[in-house]
């Protein structure tokens, strides 16, 4: 498997490129509303490869311990390809780039977000790998929590009943990172003493009759209205659950346009016709209230890892979506290994109107493919004679020509007719006169042949020239250091346009010498930054982001994005916290337990033979040290076990003494 990354920013930027086919062409001016309905199926939950992640990468209420990610309700999962990170489920992979998708675009698409039907409630589902993945019935690979922080029997290839797995998991691993193996814990069953993990979400085929819910709504709606959607679908896919709020209002669940923050889960079955449905419902309401509805497209993504298996149509349904509705449905297959699966995916994209379904098997390819709906979807002008991005101009921005010659005397023309007749008359209305038409001597009409007479017969300077007596044979003069007009001078007079005007770029001229164009005379592009201008001269300004926040101790690294030419606040990350006895760096300065959190007030008692202490951080717990603590109690005459009594209980009595001669 490919190695997943921090994909580079211009691949997805591309989704507002201002060329097309190489024409500079304007800005969209309506933004396309986009319904991402994202896959939270059980399955999400395996690798690009298929193996069990035992969880989806959310790394809130973990502890690390031993390269482990561990605790109550972590459920980070293990690592399937060695690079030491909980960061490979199926669910973990798409949640990247939906987040770098809608970072990258802006508010050049307007999106919302939708699931597949989940039920939600605080601990809802706490399903562990004796009920799924070592399921003698299964496996059933879905399960929450890293089997190596288990305490159970070990999982091995040897079925013993009740107490082992029938499966050898530890075998599907890379040797590299292989529970068990290198100093690594094994991977064990649950029982009491393991940590409990629970998600509060719980998948099922539909609620209510829907197979689908819409999280977050398209933006200036709603919960929304006059303000940005975008970090609201940004928390659903940053990997940290941090405030779960069991709020299920269309377009706002969780409250995220308030304080909630909840994660997209991978949990249930994967009722493909039902999220077709409700996002349809949803956009169709919407649309309803919609001044610029004539012109702005409604589409749905639909990125799944897998085919209908609620019973449902997705088929049919996007056929009725598309020629009831007139929304489209683009699909993106995710490791789709089954034949059958990639045929129904590819059905439903032609069902839907955008021909075939994108597969993808690695993160590149995926953010690819949803970089290129992104782009097919944006509204750009061209120059056609219509208002293809439905701002009320017509052609804005390209330069037009008449052609007087044959009647057309205003600048309508998208393209250059050429001066047509030599009359001092600008004929194509480009600001110049008779160009191109003036023979060699300076007249307009047909340019006068050279004869072999001694003569300069076409005024070019030259006598003879051509091989009219014999020689040369002229040809238009190209920048390749031959004098192919056979006038004697060798790539003369030769200059072409270059570069740009877009951006922070200006075009120029380059200029042949010894058969070799020059560079352009303009400036052009240079990389991207956050300074509110558009450098790299791609017609978006400040599209980028940047990694904020430290990894050192529990924090966590997030993400900035630039707007305005400012950097925005760090999102999804974990900050420092106040330090507290826990054998944790909590505030991220390097030490742990520093300044004895918690520590320096009195322990202990002076009753009986007692004396207190003083609590101290130690191993990450608070401990008594410096006192004397209680010990048991034994026949002296003092309180050595420090309850207030002397030798009570008989201590060391109680057996025969004396004689009984």
């Amino acid at each position: 498997m490919q190695r997943k990354g921090t994909w580079v920013a211009w691949l997805l930027a591309g989704c507002a490129a201002w060329w097309v086919g190489g024409t500079p062409v304007a800005r969209a001016q309506i933004a396309p509303r986009m319904v991402i309905a994202f896959d939270t199926s059980g399955s999400m939950g395996v690798d690009l490869n298929d193996i069990p992640t035992f969880g989806d990468g959310v790394t809130s209420n973990c502890t690390v311990s031993g390269g482990v990610y561990c605790g109550t309700n972590c459920t980070a999962g293990i690592d399937t390809d060695c690079d030491g990170l909980p960061n490979d489920s199926r669910i973990f992979v798409a949640k990247e780039a939906v987040r770098n998708m809608i970072l990258s675009t802006g508010e050049d698409v307007d999106w919302a977000l939708a699931r597949f039907a989940q039920q939600q409630g605080i601990d809802l589902s706490c399903p562990n790998v004796n009920q799924m993945e070592c399921n003698a019935g299964g496996p059933y690979v879905s399960s929450m929590g890293n089997p190596q922080c288990n305490t159970g029997w070990p999982i091995d290839d040897v079925w013993q009943g009740s107490g082992d797995c029938p499966f050898d998991w530890r075998s599907v691993f890379p040797a590299a990172c292989r529970p068990g193996s290198g100093g690594l814990p094994d991977m064990r069953t649950f029982r009491a003493g393991s940590p409990t993990v629970c998600i509060n979400y719980d998948g099922v085929c539909s609620i209510g009759g829907a197979g689908g819910q819409i999280l977050v709504g398209f933006r200036d709606l709603g919960a929304f209205t006059g303000r940005t959607n975008l970090w609201a679908i940004y928390k659903w896919v940053d990997n940290q659950e941090t405030n779960f709020v069991d709020v299920t209002t269309e377009g706002n669940f969780c409250n995220h346009a308030g304080g909630g923050d909840c994660e997209l889960r991978a949990t249930g079955p994967t009722p493909l016709e039902g999220i077709l449905r409700a996002s349809r419902d949803y956009m169709v309401g919407v649309r309803a209230g919609d001044p610029a509805a004539a012109c702005r497209p409604y589409s749905i993504i639909l990125l799944t890892d897998g085919a209908e298996t609620c019973g449902g149509d997705p088929e049919a349904r996007a056929q009725a979506i598309r020629t009831g509705d007139g929304i489209r449905t683009h699909v993106v297959g995710l490791a789709i290994g089954s034949a059958a699966a990639r045929a129904q995916l590819d059905a439903i994209a032609n069902a839907g109107g955008t021909g075939s379904a994108y597969f993808a098997d690695d993160p590149d390819a995926l953010a690819a493919a949803l970089s290129q709906i992104v782009q097919d979807s944006l509204l750009v002008e061209v120059c056609d004679g219509a208002d293809n991005d439905c701002d009320g101009e017509i052609d804005e921005g390209f330069v037009k020509y008449c052609d007087r010659p044959n009647g057309v005397t205003t600048r309508s023309l998208c393209s250059d007719p050429g001066e047509r007749v030599c009359d001092g008359i600008d004929d194509n209305c480009d600001g110049r006169t008779d160009e191109g038409l003036l023979n060699a001597c300076g007249e307009c009409g047909p340019v006068p042949a050279e004869v072999c007479n001694g003569l300069d017969d076409d005024c070019d300077g030259f006598v003879d020239e051509g091989g009219v007596c014999g020689g040369c044979v002229p040809q238009p003069e190209i920048c390749d250091n031959v004098d192919n007009d056979c006038d004697g001078a060798t790539d003369e007079d030769l200059s072409r346009p270059c570069g740009s005007d877009v951006g922070e770029c200006t075009a120029g001229t380059q200029t042949c010498t010894a058969g070799v164009w020059s560079a352009c005379s303009g400036t052009g592009p240079s990389p991207e930054v956050c300074d509110g201008l558009d450098n790299d001269c791609d017609g978006v300004t400040d599209r980028i982001t940047r990694p904020c926040g430290s990894d050192v101790g529990a924090c966590s690294p997030g993400t900035q994005q630039c707007v305005g030419g400012a950097w925005g606040s760090c999102l999804g990350g974990v900050g420092p916290s106040t330090e507290v006895c826990d054998g944790l760096d909590n505030d991220c300065d390097g030490s742990t337990d520093e300044g004895n959190p918690g520590g320096g007030g009195a322990c202990g008692t002076s009753r009986g033979e007692c004396s207190p202490g003083t609590w101290r951080c130690m191993g990450g717990m608070l401990t008594c040290v410096g006192g004397v603590g209680p010990s048991p109690e034994v026949c002296d005459g003092l309180d050595n076990d420090c309850d207030g009594s002397t030798d009570e209980g008989n201590p060391g009595g109680g057996g025969a003494c004396g004689t009984s001669r």
